[in-house]
């Protein structure tokens, strides 16, 4: 399931030493930033999408699936739409995505991002599952400052950092109930671990990464080309020290 992946992410990814990337300054600043881009996208939750509206697009299905999860067990969407279960956060008709296989109705979204969002949906309904992809939006611009860090210091880092993540797109996707922004932060937590593996290999690393990797396809077979780069470089540095050890 990729529920318990993606709780690793800030603790497998922030727990790099290399020099220039775990100073306490940058640590604290990589702190601040999420909260920041937290405080913001949270900010969001609750404007409409259109209409009297909270949620558009495939939004209320993806909701829709999730609630499933969290009442039935599974992803078969027939009876809420039978008893209008979606009543709770879409106030229009909401239209059946895919048909009916031996009575039952599994909608072409997946299953990964569900499943993902399933357990703050029991905790807090729809609101509480924008709060949650506000936290991994934040989490995913604070993972690409750490990358960033490898590449150029600050300020120039955390000034890219704020300037992509406090950016009107950003800001308005933040808590939208899609499953871009939980990709983008299993990609650069992903990419961080590849790289340290790059540096100095460990079996924590390695598996979280292709750990992270593997959520991909859970949340959209678009995601798995970025994905397979990054696993390239992480295979690459543990072929690199398999061949140093025979």
């Amino acid at each position: 399931q990729p529920v318990a992946p993606a709780t690793q992410i800030s603790s497998m990814a922030w727990s790099i030493e290399d020099a220039g990337c775990a100073s306490t300054p940058s640590v604290r600043r990589t702190a601040a930033l999420w909260l920041l881009l937290f405080g913001v996208y949270a900010a969001t939750v609750g404007l409409d999408a259109f209409g009297d509206s909270d949620y558009g697009g495939d939004e209320p299905h993806y909701l829709l699936a999730a609630r499933s999860i969290v009442e039935d067990g599974n992803v078969d969407v027939n009876d809420e739409y039978a008893a209008r279960a979606y009543d709770d956060f879409y106030p229009y008709e909401l239209d059946k995505h895919g048909e009916e296989t031996q009575g039952q109705l599994n909608e072409p979204h997946g299953l990964g991002f569900p499943l993902l969002i399933a357990p703050a949906y029991a905790l807090g309904g729809a609101k509480g599952v924008e709060l949650f992809l506000a936290a991994i939006a934040a989490l995913a611009v604070a993972l690409a400052y750490r990358l960033a860090l490898r590449v150029v210091p600050d300020p120039w880092a955390i000034s890219a950092a704020l300037a992509t993540g406090l950016s009107p797109p950003f800001v308005a996707y933040g808590t939208a109930v899609y499953p871009e922004l939980s990709a983008g932060a299993a990609l650069a937590g992903a990419a961080l671990l590849a790289l340290r593996l790059d540096n100095r290999p460990s079996r924590r690393d390695a598996f979280g990464c292709f750990a992270l990797l593997g959520m991909l396809p859970w949340l959209g077979t678009k995601f798995v080309p970025a994905g397979l780069v990054i696993g390239y470089v992480g295979a690459r540095a543990l072929w690199r020290v398999r061949r140093r050890t025979l």
